[in-house]
């Protein structure tokens, strides 16, 4: 029996009308994947770069990231609303909803982005109470408020890329995203080391060069928006006597949910990398090290969860139910691939990749053993994600916020710090709480999609009956 349904599977999997919609999939998501993998190196490479610097720095770096992106992600959460809308409007071809839709998000977009950049300066006054090493919080303060300059420009820059991330057009986003990147690692070596020209700023000139890049991003985006033919007729009502309350009202009430979805996952992580600070330097250098590269898959997989909403979303406006079910299962199943792939190098490259980052012993052994651990979520992590982008699509955002938090604060924090700190299994203790987590929202958020499905057939079949 189990063979059959396996063989079934791999079958439809395989089927032509699964491969046109890989086909149209992959069209829409190697933009943002090669985006997002970008980026990420680019994460990557400065925490190779401030790994020269030493344990010391790279832990400082570690806790102003972790405490950065717990609102970096609310609000970029909040940005995703604006495709689920954009998405099942273009699919409806209303212009003039979608002109609205971009001049209202972007007034959205622009006074909480200036909201949100004050609080998390406000966070830097919680810095002392984080229970890390005084010398890790003394070099983390300044970088951390260099890097908070950089949201706003960053939140603008989302606002432009997803609105047109909407309109099937991904390709402006990578490219924009690829050449600041470029501009960031370049900047980095400078500001760091003092090379190229540049003072010697060590762990805050991996701070500014971030400010610069990102600032550089927003501009491109205008500027892309404002020349390009076919972009331009969405500028056409910028302008406040077309502001709309229930336009912005419709954005929040899409995007806070996903920006709760998003503190809910990465703040346990972000709690986590704190409970890995009370363990010691070397233990948070390593955790920094592997988070790293899990985010990297990760976030090449939101590509495609974000295909997932792109696509369902416009056939959702289209009426086209049968093709929607496809097309979300067909990026399933690219997910699945990938992450599997993921997971094998890193459980072989456990020691050789680690190295890479940093020249200590005691770090890399750590290191190696997360790996490991790593390696075993990359399939539970891929399924969850692309869970949420293709729930996303079918405007469900509410359950799945639910969902996020039963995850990741009554299942995963609790068991980490069970196992890592109570236990005494250390920091892998604390990864194998997150595997326990990951498991249990990939499987929850999977049911629920296709319990959505299954209603949305039956309300289908009722209307045919009923004509």
């Amino acid at each position: 029996m189990w063979f059959a349904k396996t063989t079934f599977l791999f079958h439809k999997m395989l089927s032509r009308e699964y491969k046109i919609h890989y086909k149209i999939n992959w069209k829409i998501a190697y933009p943002l994947v090669l985006g997002q993998a970008g980026h990420m190196i680019t994460s990557i490479a400065d925490t190779i770069m401030v790994g020269q610097l030493g344990s010391l720095q790279l832990a400082a770096a570690s806790v102003a990231h972790n405490v950065f992106i717990l609102v970096f992600v609310f609000g970029l959460g909040i940005s995703y609303a604006t495709t689920t809308i954009v998405g099942k409007a273009y699919g409806e071809r209303n212009t003039g909803l979608l002109q609205s839709i971009f001049i209202n998000g972007l007034l959205a977009t622009i006074g909480f982005g200036v909201l949100l950049t004050a609080i998390m300066y406000l966070i830097t006054y919680l810095f002392p109470y984080l229970q890390q090493k005084q010398e890790v919080i003394e070099l983390a303060i300044p970088y951390y408020q260099i890097l908070v300059i950089s949201w706003l420009p960053y939140f603008i820059f989302m606002h432009y890329k997803q609105f047109v991330d909407g309109l099937t057009k991904t390709k402006p986003g990578m490219v924009i995203i690829l050449i600041c990147n470029v501009v960031n690692v370049i900047l980095n070596y400078g500001l760091i080391f003092g090379k190229l020209g540049f003072p010697e700023m060590g762990l805050n000139g991996a701070a500014v060069a971030t400010v610069i890049s990102r600032s550089l991003m927003a501009i491109c985006y205008i500027v892309l928006m404002k020349y390009s033919n076919s972009l331009r007729i969405y500028l056409e009502k910028v302008s406040f006597k077309y502001l709309s309350y229930e336009r912005i009202k419709e954005f929040f009430k899409l995007g806070l949910p996903i920006g709760v979805q998003h503190i809910l996952e990465v703040g346990a992580f972000v709690v986590g990398a704190l409970m890995t600070g009370w363990l010691g330097a070397k233990q948070l250098a390593a955790y920094q090290i592997v988070i790293s590269l899990a985010s990297l898959t990760f976030l090449m997989s939101s590509g495609v969860s974000s295909t997932a909403t792109i696509r369902i979303s416009n056939l959702l406006g289209e009426r086209k139910y049968h093709r929607l079910k496809v097309a979300g299962f067909s990026s399933f199943y690219m997910v699945l691939a990938f992450m599997t792939v993921c997971g094998v190098l890193f459980i072989l490259g456990r020691y050789a990749i680690p190295s890479i980052y940093i020249n200590e012993p005691d770090v890399i052994d750590i290191a190696a053993q997360l790996m490991i651990i790593a390696g075993l979520f990359q399939i539970m992590d891929g399924t969850q994600v692309t869970a949420l982008g293709a729930l996303r699509g079918l405007q469900d955002v509410n359950y799945p916020t639910l969902i996020s938090l039963l995850s990741y604060w009554i299942i995963t924090l609790p068991s980490a710090y069970l196992l890592g700190i109570y236990l005494n299994f250390g920091v892998k203790g604390i990864w194998w709480g997150y595997l326990i987590g990951l498991f249990f929202a990939a499987v929850i958020l999977t049911g629920r999609f296709l319990y959505l499905l299954r209603k949305m057939n039956k309300q289908l079949i009722s209307t045919h009956s009923s004509l």
